[in-house]
């Protein structure tokens, strides 16, 4: 669930910005999910 926060701020400030860097930070962030994802994945295999 935390990464759903991460994700919506950096949408909610790229707002402001132009679009190029929106998808910029959109881009980011899907990158930050999925970093995420892997650690939690590798975490729950350890247990």
């Amino acid at each position: 669930m935390l990464e759903i926060v991460v994700y919506i701020k950096m949408v909610g400030i790229s707002r402001g910005y132009d679009s190029n860097l929106r998808e910029e930070l959109q881009e980011r962030a899907v990158k930050f999910i999925g970093f995420c994802n892997k650690i939690f994945t590798f975490i729950k295999k350890k247990i």
